[in-house]
């Protein structure tokens, strides 16, 4: 997902802040139907022949993204929220 796509998303559709895993579940795979990782591939059944790693490192690139771009905080129990708190 392009970053200019990605910033729109979460600005449009996370109010507030909510769990990476949850912003993918919810927003990027059951309302816009993107598949992003190997769950979500699961869930649309399209794994196939494709490589689980491929999807983690599609997943890994989503999350470095959103940091790029300071829409994902980190924090030290390993929990990344997602959302526009500062902007």
């Amino acid at each position: 997902i392009a970053p200019a796509l990605l910033e729109a998303i979460v600005l449009a559709l996370v109010p507030g802040e909510r769990t990476l895993e949850s912003f993918v579940d919810h927003v990027l795979f059951e309302r816009l139907g993107f598949v992003v990782d190997g769950r979500t591939a699961d869930r649309a059944s399209r794994i196939g022949d494709v490589d689980r790693g491929t999807f983690d490192q599609n997943a890994s690139g989503l999350a470095t993204t959103l940091r790029d771009l300071g829409l994902l905080r980190a924090y030290s129990d390993a929990t990344r929220m997602v959302g526009a708190r500062d902007l």
